[in-house]
């Protein structure tokens, strides 16, 4: 598939980060052997978004003629980004081989931001997950990011950083914050210098402390958990992509 450079680019997301259109992780039931970093350490200080942030995006993803983020052509059978039902929609309609699911660059590049966004899956629910993520940056086997991965089905989300290789930062966590099944979550990731903060609807989650990556886009997407190549889909509104300072 030829790459089409726009506002937004997008990628094709395998198990473990093999290269189909760009490259992204979505961590399935059995990943590759993995380092975890332990949460909350005493040293780190957890930040939460203040409206005295300056917002460098927002969104309600409400109103296609906005055009925010990009929209699939319309001959396209293999996915679908577009503004539908009230909400901007990814969905995988026919993944390819070894796809297992599909992320959106929004319009931004900074190191040291927040992204907060609602988000519901559509359709099927089990063993798919909602992706935010920050830092997208290079292509291929130098792409770096944060990312993280929210399951509503089972009540789990997770941590994890490609810096040419892959590094879990959280592993799968039970949380009562998140909502079931397909009712909206807020997800709100925070990167701030090597400080990455996780909160669920308006709830802190997760800290932790790791490399410092460069900056890079924020990204949003739909995908499985587990490694079966499935349709899946999902609607986001209220975006807002807010820079952060280091005080």
């Amino acid at each position: 598939m030829q790459r089409r450079r726009s506002p937004a680019r997008r990628w094709l997301a395998t198990l473990l980060g093999l290269v189909l259109v760009g490259t992204a992780w979505l961590p399935g039931a059995e990943a590759a052997p993995l380092s975890p970093i332990s949460p909350r350490s005493a040293d780190v200080t957890a930040y939460q978004a203040s409206p005295n942030d300056d917002v460098l995006l927002a969104d309600d993803l409400a109103d296609p003629a906005r055009g925010t983020l990009e929209q699939s052509p319309p001959d396209d059978t293999s996915y679908f980004t577009g503004y539908r039902d009230g909400g901007y929609v990814i969905q995988l309609l026919k993944p390819q081989t070894g796809a297992t699911g599909f992320l959106v660059d929004l319009p931004v590049n900074e190191r040291n931001s927040t992204i907060s966004i609602d988000a519901q899956l559509v359709g099927t629910v089990d063993d798919r997950m909602i992706v935010v993520g920050c830092r997208n940056t290079g292509d291929s086997v130098g792409r770096t990011y944060y990312a993280a991965y929210v399951e509503p089905a089972h009540g789990r989300y997770y941590v994890a950083e490609r810096n040419r290789t892959f590094k879990t930062l959280v592993e799968w966590t039970t949380s009562p914050l998140i909502k079931r099944g397909n009712e909206t979550n807020t997800i709100q990731l925070t990167c701030l210098s090597n400080v990455i903060t996780v909160f669920i609807n308006g709830e802190f989650a997760n800290t932790l402390q790791n490399d410092d990556l460069p900056a890079g886009n924020p990204f949003i997407g739909v995908g499985t958990s587990n490694s079966v190549v499935e349709e899946s889909a999902a609607r986001f509104n209220n975006l807002v992509v807010s820079y952060v300072s280091v005080h």
